[in-house]
């Protein structure tokens, strides 16, 4: 999966993502998109018609309550999926490997009790 999103030539299988708007998952290649300079940053991510429609579309909150307790689920649960590493996996590959050592270093310092 990595090296395809690295060739821009990964897939939407539709079992997984069939209830996600044509609007999302282009965001989503948007920002999959390996060049850094090609990408966009968060404020271009936030104006994209996605977001502008999920903002137009809600008017009490931004988030309904299903996609918060979603959220934090997602947020609450100690497993890491796939995609998660994915991502973590791509955004450690654009770190040299003296950044990569010094946060290494800061990590382990951090993680006193060893439990990641």
């Amino acid at each position: 999966v990595f090296n395809r999103i690295r060739r821009g030539k990964f897939t939407f299988p539709k079992k997984e993502w069939k209830g996600i708007s044509p609007e999302a998952k282009e965001l989503i290649t948007q920002m999959l998109t390996y060049d850094v300079k090609e990408r966009p940053d968060a404020a271009q991510c936030l104006q994209h018609k996605w977001f502008q429609n999920l903002l137009k579309n809600r008017k009490s909150s931004i988030l309904s309550t299903d996609m918060q307790n979603s959220l934090f689920s997602f947020k609450q649960t100690n497993e890491q999926s796939r995609f998660h590493k994915l991502i973590l996996s791509v955004m450690a590959s654009q770190i040299d490997q003296q950044k990569t050592q010094k946060l290494t270093r800061i990590f382990r310092e951090l993680d006193v009790n060893g439990d990641g």
